[in-house]
Parts: C-alpha cells; structure tokens; sequence
C-alpha cells in the first residue's frame, strides 16, 4: 500500500478525535455505497486506478477463508464476475503497483496477495487478470517455527532512484527484530521472480504485524504493530545499507553506515487502551 499526505491525515484524525471529546458526542457515519456480500469476509482493501477511463476503477477485496478469492467490485459496490479470483487458501492482504515491466516494450499493472495457508505471495496483471507468478512465490522459507512463516500484510512500491519493484511481506507470528521480509519482483528470461534482499523491523510481541504502507515520496515505511502501535522505518537508510554490504563488502575497510534506522512507535493503541 502506498500512502501520501501523511501529516494531513493524521492531523485530521487527532483534530476530529479531539473534537469529538469536547462535545461529548460522535456523529453516525454512513456508507454512501455499499459492496455486496460475498462468502466470508473480503476487507483489506486495494483499488486500482482506470488512467484511461476512471470510472472503470476497480476496488479489490481479499475474502479471509481456506475457500478464500480475491473480489473484484466496480465503483458502484458490484461483484465484477470475470475479475475475481477463486480457490485461493486464505487470502489476507492486497495491494496494487503500475507499470511493472515484463520485458522491454510490456508494462503491466499489477496486483499482489498474500495466500496464507499456502506460504506464498501471488500476483496477478490487471485488468485482464493474468498469472503471471507460476503458481506462487514462497515466503520466509527459511522459518521453522510456527506461525513464523505464514504471509499476511504486503505493500509493494517502486524505487526512486533504480525503479525496481519490491514487497514488503508481514507474518502472523515472528521475532523481535526482523520481522519484515523485503523481496524484489523482477522479469527475467520471460518469467517473473523474486529474491529476498532485506529482513527488518522490530516487533513488541504482543499481538502481530499485518497492515504495511510505504510513502514513496519521502521514503518512509510505516507497520502497525498490534497493541502496541504503529511503527515507522526510513527507507533510504535501508536501501544504503543494501548498496553499502553490495559494493564495498570485498574491502578491508568498509564505510560506515548510517546510524540503526530509525524506528518509532506513534502510541495510539496506548492511549486508547486497545
């Protein structure tokens, strides 16, 4: 998931918030569209942008079951039949890129899920809803433990600087540090693959990390890390830190890195006692 505005946001949610304890009263919100109902329980939203034609948009949901789809919805809140994707094993999380480029002169956008139950990430091009993943990538192949290796929320964004495609994978259990997987998604020889560049990310242990979104304007990864709150990570020192270990790994003397990225955590579950 990628996030812009950030500020803007979060100041909107803390001038509503103390708003709405000055008045003592909240306002009931109401949906001016509602999707409809699907098998189990589809959320975790994505929504891929028309460029052409806007109000051919469609709004995808991972339905969370081991007789799981991905749902695809029009604007309106209709099922877009030929547009799902069935027999998936527990979909969790969805997210969207533009423009990954599958040879010289093929771009596609493109979408990417986490299948639990089956350890892999999956990607599909949209609209036309192709495979393009030979079944599935596994993830956190190296983890025995349980729960170690089972995918939940993913957030795909493409570099500034060398444009490559990379997924940021979150599991349903994990370590107190390196809790996040990165993976490069790549064409090469006529297939789609991927590779493990970076393991990151603290974790308190008290609950997990699902939901991930990457600002790519100012380089910034944010994780929610439940009951506990929500952390955010700068990009760019980690994307040196792979340059630096690449290039300068074979000299006696290696340049110093930045300072260990910066990680903290904005307290909301705190002070909500949630």
């Amino acid at each position: 998931m990628k996030i812009f505005k950030v500020q803007i946001l979060v100041t909107f949610i803390i001038l509503t918030t103390y708003n709405c304890k000055k008045t003592n009263h909240t306002k009931k919100v109401l949906p001016d569209i509602r999707t409809e109902k699907t098998l189990n329980d589809t959320d975790d939203p994505a929504i891929w942008i028309n460029k052409t034609n806007a109000e051919n948009s469609i709004i995808f949901g991972t339905d969370k079951n081991a007789n799981g789809a991905i749902y695809a919805f029009d604007l309106e809140g209709k099922i877009i039949t030929n547009k799902c994707i069935r027999n998936i094993k527990r979909p969790n999380n969805i997210d969207v890129a533009y423009n990954f480029k599958l040879n010289d002169s093929i771009s596609k956008d493109i979408i990417a899920f986490t299948e639990r139950e089956l350890n892999q990430i999956r990607i599909f091009t949209v609209p036309d809803m192709k495979s393009i993943d030979n079944g599935g990538f596994k993830v956190f192949r190296d983890e025995r433990k349980p729960g170690y290796n089972l995918p939940m929320g993913i957030a795909l964004y493409k570099s500034f600087g060398n444009k490559k495609l990379y997924a940021i994978i979150s599991r349903k259990n994990g370590p107190k540090e390196k809790y996040l997987y990165q993976y490069e998604i790549y064409a090469e020889n006529g297939s789609v693959k991927h590779k493990l560049v970076r393991k990151f990310g603290k974790f308190s242990g008290k609950k997990e990390i699902e939901s991930i979104a990457v600002d790519e304007e100012l380089g910034y990864v944010y994780y929610s890390d439940e009951k506990h709150g929500v952390r955010k990570f700068e990009r760019f020192r980690l994307c040196f830190e792979i340059f630096r270990k690449r290039f300068f790994s074979k000299l006696s003397h290696c340049p110093p890195g930045p300072a260990d990225p910066a990680q903290f955590a904005i307290i909301f579950a705190h002070q909500t006692g949630s």
